[in-house]
């Protein structure tokens, strides 16, 4: 097998990660093992086929291969939100066909499920979940996300990443969405820039986001 000595680039703009507690390191596997299963990379996806294989295979070793750090890279900087139906799930230009996207909301109800019995089986805290369930509109859904950001303390001088599907970015980036902030709220929430890839932004929540707009009868 070849070594692999190039590493993805991966900048210090990980919000959740430097938020969370200190980590204490496991050690690192040493030495020659032969096992059944080898999962490689501990992202997202990496952690969670790991974790069924554990569930599924109790007795078997499961090997975890990760070259970085575990929940880092692009899944540590993923800062989205779990939902059954996503927009316009019959577009061409997303799934396009009716029966492939209930089969997909399926799968989102079920991953939903698993969450909840996670945070529920972990105890996980509520204030380490942050959910924003009040937005009408891409523009409530910034200004909104902007204050819950603000308030928990996240770290003003670092953006915080913007994914979802490059139809919806490249809305969010637009002027056309910029005045309407400016009509409907009267402020523009924060500063939205360039992400990394194309289904991506990054955002800088701003403390205007904290105006209430009293022509607004469901603000705040």
């Amino acid at each position: 097998m070849a070594l692999i000595r190039n590493t993805p680039a991966d900048d210090s703009t990980c919000g959740w990660f430097h938020l969370s507690p200190p980590r204490v390191a496991r050690p690192r596997h040493s030495g020659v093992s032969a096992t059944r299963w080898a999962v490689v990379g501990a992202g997202f996806t990496g952690l969670a086929a790991a974790r069924q294989l554990a569930l599924n295979f109790p007795d078997d070793e499961i090997v975890l291969i990760e070259a970085q750090e575990v929940g880092y890279g692009a899944s540590g900087r993923n800062a989205g939100f779990a939902i059954d139906l996503p927009h316009d799930i019959g577009a061409e230009d997303y799934i396009g066909d009716i029966a492939t996207a209930k089969i997909s909301m399926e799968l989102n109800l079920a991953g939903q499920s698993m969450l909840r019995a996670l945070v529920e089986q972990h105890g996980i805290p509520a204030d380490r979940i942050l959910i924003e369930p009040h937005a009408r509109h891409t523009t409530t859904n910034l200004r909104n996300c902007a204050r819950l950001l603000l308030a928990v303390g996240f770290p003003a001088d670092r953006p915080a990443l913007i994914v979802s599907d490059h139809k919806t970015i490249r809305y969010i980036a637009s002027r056309e969405l910029a005045e309407r902030n400016l009509r409907e709220m009267g402020v523009q929430p924060g500063i939205v820039a360039p992400g990394p890839d194309q289904f991506s932004l990054m955002f800088t929540p701003s403390s205007n986001a904290f105006h209430v707009e009293a022509t607004d009868p469901l603000d705040p």
